[in-house]
């Protein structure tokens, strides 16, 4: 008498046939797939290479060639997932799985990202030269965040730092602030404060005290800026003025000299 487990997995009816028409499915995939993928054993010796990989690598010269197989290489070796390499004058998203038998062999896929990094270098050249424009430029010129702590400041903005002393960017520079110092550093505190919460960009005198005494006056322009991640900082461009408003000063008080002269010889006369 036989007895037949209730719980037995029930018959396959899939032919041979469909199965190896499944298998060819799978293996065509690699074949199809517009992305390079190479297949290294455990000496970095190149298994398989889909068309994408043999049709990039047709498009390189010898050097490149060794230098993409040195990177290809190396990554045997190595936990790397999402390592990007350049392969002549592209550049691709490596991701490896290790896949076996043979033991110890790798698969290598690889994603474009050749415009991603044009566009990041792009960027970065365009940085460059602004940072090299505003470094040019005599006006201080600097972005201070919602806590006052500077996150951009142009040459001129530093050399006013290091003028001031207590506001050096040499922290073992740093001296302790006057008391007009620390009124100056107040009014900047609240000015910022204004345009943080307000968002209204707006121009004032403002003077700076450096650590010789001496006091420059800067005509000076706060505008809201907000990064693309919400984050709300302050623009600060400062204009010197200092010539200008000395003379003026000079000026009113030697007018103020006259009509004080003009008035006492009136009350002799009278």
């Amino acid at each position: 008498m036989s007895l037949h487990s209730a719980s037995a997995a029930p018959a396959d009816d899939t032919s041979p046939a469909e199965l190896l028409a499944s298998l060819h499915t799978l293996a065509s995939l690699s074949e199809q797939n517009p992305n390079p993928i190479v297949r290294l054993d455990s000496t970095g010796r190149q298994l398989y290479a889909n068309p994408a990989a043999l049709a990039l690598r047709q498009g390189l010269s010898r050097a490149e060639q060794v230098a993409v197989r040195q990177q290809l290489r190396a990554a045997l070796g190595q936990d790397i997932q999402g390592l990007e390499i350049r392969v002549g004058q592209r550049y691709f998203l490596l991701q490896k799985a290790a896949i076996v038998p043979p033991e110890g062999s790798i698969t290598l896929y690889l994603a474009e990202t050749t415009a991603r990094v044009q566009v990041e270098r792009q960027l970065a050249d365009q940085q460059a030269l602004m940072s090299q424009i505003l470094d040019a430029t005599p006006t201080p010129i600097c972005v201070r965040d919602a806590q006052h702590h500077l996150v951009f400041e142009n040459r001129a903005t530093t050399q006013l730092r290091y003028r001031s002393g207590y506001l050096h960017p040499d922290p073992d520079a740093v001296q302790q602030p006057t008391p007009r110092q620390a009124a100056e550093w107040q009014t900047y505190v609240d000015a910022d404060k204004r345009v943080l919460v307000t968002g209204e960009s707006f121009t004032g005198e403002t003077s700076t005290t450096l650590a010789s005494g001496e006091v420059r006056y800067f005509c000076t322009n706060r505008r809201l800026l907000v990064r693309p991640d919400g984050t709300r900082q302050v623009l600060i461009v400062g204009n010197d003025i200092t010539e200008e408003k000395l003379a003026a000063d000079a000026l009113a008080r030697r007018e103020k000299q006259y009509r004080d002269l003009m008035m006492h010889s009136q009350a002799l006369i009278c």
